[in-house]
């Protein structure tokens, strides 16, 4: 394995993947990746609150087919949520307005295991089509 370092905001490849990376808003620098084959793409936030980087990124993508973005806390955890800057449900809701695309898989991560249940109930209160939560040892294809 070698470590190198990512060109933000430009494509780099990996074999036959085309990765785009823009920074996003968390505590350490972390990024949000965009990947395509040339025929599907998936956006990954990372761990990240409210950003413009990442959504001016995802928007320009002429296809997306699939979204994975974080969901660390419960609602009520809001405060921690802010200052850890993570998202709750209902910040993620906020944070969806901004994409543009329709028709794909939303897939939260990155929720804490002690407030699975409770993150899924809330994601499932939104009503939002294609919102759903990544599942451990899933195969997912796009």
């Amino acid at each position: 394995m070698e470590y190198v370092p990512v060109p933000e905001g430009q494509e780099f490849q990996v074999a036959h993947l085309t990765v785009t990376v823009v920074p996003v808003n968390h505590i350490v620098p972390t990024v949000g990746l965009l990947v395509s084959d040339g025929r599907s793409a998936v956006a990954f936030s990372s761990d990240t609150a409210e950003t413009e980087k990442f959504w001016d990124m995802v928007n320009a993508a002429p296809t997306l087919n699939a979204l994975l973005i974080e969901t660390s806390f419960p609602n009520s955890m809001a405060k921690l949520a802010e200052v850890s800057r993570h998202f709750t449900p209902a910040s993620l809701q906020r944070e969806l307005t901004k994409l543009s695309h329709n028709g794909l898989d939303i897939l939260a991560v990155h929720i804490k295991p002690a407030y699975r249940e409770m993150i899924i109930d809330e994601l499932k209160a939104l009503k939002i089509d294609g919102l759903g939560v990544m599942e451990p040892g899933r195969t997912y294809t796009w």
